[in-house]
This record gives structure tokens, sequence and C-alpha cells, in this order.
């Protein structure tokens, strides 16, 4: 939405960010713990819990989560990058990347 426009039509988006292409031969058990098995949308990856990942170099990830209604965006360097992606999950489970802080960013839906 742009000044109350819908800019792209949302079938599109629910397209675009839908199961698309399988990824992975391993059975369904060990792919559900990895972020990278869920298969790929329209120039996006799948995610755990139905979110879609936009990857950069290093940890650098824009993650749109749709059940929460929100975009969460990574900008750092960051080698262990499945346990970054597991705090979107579970933020309140303790894990820490590095020393640095981690920047969430949230952006909510205008009604």
């Amino acid at each position: 939405m742009w000044n109350g426009k819908q800019l792209i039509p949302k079938e599109w988006v629910k397209e675009a960010t839908s199961f698309q292409i399988k990824n992975s031969d391993e059975p369904e058990e060990k792919r559900s713990l990895s972020d990278w098995g869920q298969g790929y949308a329209y120039q996006m990856w799948r995610g755990k819990n139905n979110t879609v990942r936009l990857d950069g170099m290093a940890g650098q990830f824009v993650v749109l989560i749709p059940d929460k209604d929100a975009i969460v965006v990574f900008h750092a360097n960051n080698s262990n990058t499945q346990k970054q992606l597991d705090l979107i999950q579970h933020p309140d489970s303790g894990n820490k990347i590095g020393t640095k802080p981690l920047c969430l960013l949230r952006y909510f839906r205008k009604k």
C-alpha cells in the first residue's frame, strides 16, 4: 500500500512468496530443522514457519513473516546464519549472535 493504493496485486505477492520449487532431497525430519530446506519461491527462499527470506552476504537477510505482519532485517556480518534465523522463531531463547547487538526492524501495515 502506498497512499491508500495497492501497488502490487495481492495475488501476485501470494504466488511470488509461495513454495515453487523443492530444493532438498533430505527427509522431512531433517529439512524441518533448517531454513535452507524449505524450498524456493520467486527469487526468494522459503523458511521455517511460513517465512520468506531474501539473502545477502554473510548473514544479511530480509525476512518476511506474514503470520506476524512483520519484516525483520539483519545487517550484520555473521557466520552462523541458521542460529541468526532461529532467533526469529525463538527470540526469548537467550541465544546471542557474537558480541554485537542484533538489529531488528519491524514494520506494520497501516490499517
